[in-house]
């Protein structure tokens, strides 16, 4: 798991992001500041079902699942129209692995990861305190962006409207 962040400050901070590829750890769950304290996490750039089911493994270590359930978000719910109207969950490849197949596919692993999800955990007030978005890479769009038009045009301004939307809830709810 990669934290943006990593210091003894990143307890402090309201809402965090990290990226994981499988094998992540709930330390920014464990101490408390997501469900208890108001605080606000996203976890993005993880593919497969191995990967979700390790992930979910970490996350109930963290979040008992009897009290924190995962829900799959619908596109109506408000997160996705904090302040743009986000109308689906963009499956954001890795450069590498666009450039390879000449942008004409964005699933990484086929038929498996062929679909992007955006599930979340809320609170007892219904506040999503977790957003896990699963077969995408959403921060590549806001990471790549100078290394290639094509790829700009064709991931960033869905992956922005998205990033923007979570970071407004986040810090507003």
């Amino acid at each position: 798991m990669r934290w943006y962040g990593r210091s003894s400050r990143a307890a402090s901070c309201v809402a965090r992001y990290a990226e994981t590829h499988g094998t992540a750890g709930a330390n920014g769950l464990r101490d408390g500041r997501v469900d208890r304290k108001g605080g606000f996490l996203w976890v993005d750039d993880f593919w497969g079902e191995a990967a979700w089911n390790q992930w979910a493994r970490e996350l109930s270590r963290a979040l008992p699942p009897s009290e924190y359930t995962i829900e799959d978000v619908p596109l109506d719910d408000p997160i996705f129209h904090s302040l743009l109207d986000v109308k689906k969950v963009p499956q954001v490849t890795g450069i590498g692995f666009w450039r390879a197949v000449h942008g004409q596919t964005t699933s990484e692993r086929g038929a498996e990861t062929a679909v992007a999800h955006f599930r979340a955990i809320r609170d007892a007030h219904g506040r999503i305190i977790a957003a896990m978005t699963h077969n995408t890479d959403v921060s590549n769009s806001w990471e790549r962006e100078t290394e290639d038009p094509e790829y700009f045009y064709q991931f960033s301004i869905d992956g922005y409207a998205l990033g923007i939307n979570v970071m407004l809830y986040a810090l507003t709810h």
